[in-house]
């Protein structure tokens, strides 16, 4: 691993996802570089060939079987991915809330039943998977950011009695919300976000997924109110915002999206390059 948290595993496969040309010749901003990336893959390695004048982006890939049958993939980005299926279905949760009040009626009685009730079962499919999933990202983002060594002493009590997690432990025990207050704030040494006005809304989505992880008959029907209002968006809007609030703080974190405008890609320079690759067919 070098300074900048980079790691080139010895038998990890790695695919090249786009070259700069006479590299010496350029702004040297790889950050500024329009790159050939998916959206939803991992951030690319920058690596300087001084042999050829070649900027080279790296993405690690993952092999695996499909009934038998190998396939290579680049590694995909697990905090893109859950945002991208909770922006998915935000989106048709949105669409089919919309067609649910125009056939709403004023001043009548309106009742969903039969074939009619199917419109509002799939609002409350999509908003769930909204809520869910955006909340995941943000528990990936915790814990890409939290680093292996990292401990954290938690105060029982006024008696000076208290507990030391380590980074397994915190995953395991402590909630996101005290991940984002608490834990991050202290390895970025940076403010807490619950100071943010997106925090509330982050809230009552944490509180929303709670409720939907971990069903109880007592609070059903008051999820199921709640998950109905129009402030959907708003929690969707709260992790997005959460997100960038780090993204910000740790620009150079490999584990975190590629964001435009905003992430840095460290640069590992090498001399004879091609002589630390086998290629592969």
């Amino acid at each position: 691993m070098n300074k900048n948290g980079i790691n080139l595993h010895e038998d990890t496969t790695y695919v090249v996802a786009d070259i700069i040309e006479n590299y010496s010749k350029t702004t040297q901003d790889v950050s500024s570089f329009k790159l050939n990336m998916r959206q939803r893959s991992n951030r690319p390695i920058a690596c300087v060939n001084v042999d050829d004048d070649q900027c080279v982006f790296f993405q690690e890939v993952i092999s695996a079987k499909i009934e038998r049958k190998k396939i290579s993939f680049s590694r995909p980005n697990e905090i893109s991915l859950s945002m991208n299926i909770a922006k998915k279905s935000l989106d048709k949760a949105l669409e089919i809330r919309s067609s649910i009040i125009k056939s709403i009626q004023p001043n009548q009685k309106n009742n969903f039943y039969g074939e009619g009730v199917d419109h509002i079962y799939d609002y409350l499919e999509e908003v769930q998977k909204t809520i869910i999933f955006s909340y995941k990202a943000i528990e990936a983002l915790c814990n890409s950011a939290i680093p292996e060594d990292y401990t954290y002493k938690k105060d029982l009590s006024k008696k000076g009695i208290s507990e030391i997690y380590d980074k397994s432990a915190i995953e395991r025990w402590l909630s996101t919300s005290e991940k984002v207050s608490k834990i991050l704030p202290d390895v970025y040494k940076c403010p807490s976000p619950s100071n943010q006005n997106f925090w509330g809304h982050f809230k009552k989505l944490e509180e929303l997924r709670n409720e939907i992880i971990h069903s109880k008959s007592s609070t059903s029907s008051k999820l199921l109110s709640e998950i109905l209002s129009s402030d959907i968006d708003k929690y969707f809007k709260s992790c997005e915002s959460m997100l960038l609030y780090f993204f910000k703080v740790d620009k150079q974190n490999h584990f975190f999206p590629l964001t435009s405008k905003i992430s840095e890609l460290p640069i590992i320079t090498w001399k004879d390059m091609k002589s630390y690759f086998k290629l592969l067919d």
